[in-house]
């Protein structure tokens, strides 16, 4: 089993919304994709999703809809979703 930190979550979340890898910061990413087997985001995305370990929001749900999903600012990256 993975073991990820919170704030690994939340960049892996944050890649599966559609954030550009140079757009996360406060995470080694390099080191959270060897470690998952991954050699882009796109496949740490798919690892992390196969496992439970992030989720997409339905686009029709109302966190979806309200723009609301994990807090980046509470781990100190970047990565707006406005």
């Amino acid at each position: 089993m993975l073991l990820i930190t919170p704030e690994e979550r939340v960049a892996l979340q944050l890649l599966a919304e559609g954030k550009r890898t140079g757009d996360i910061t406060g995470v080694c990413l390099a080191a959270l994709f060897g470690r998952m087997g991954a050699a882009s985001g796109v496949q740490a995305v798919e690892a992390a999703l196969r496992r439970g370990l992030i989720v997409i929001p339905h686009p029709d749900s109302a966190e979806a809809r309200a723009g609301h999903g994990t807090t980046t600012s509470q781990f100190g990256l970047t990565g707006s979703r406005t």
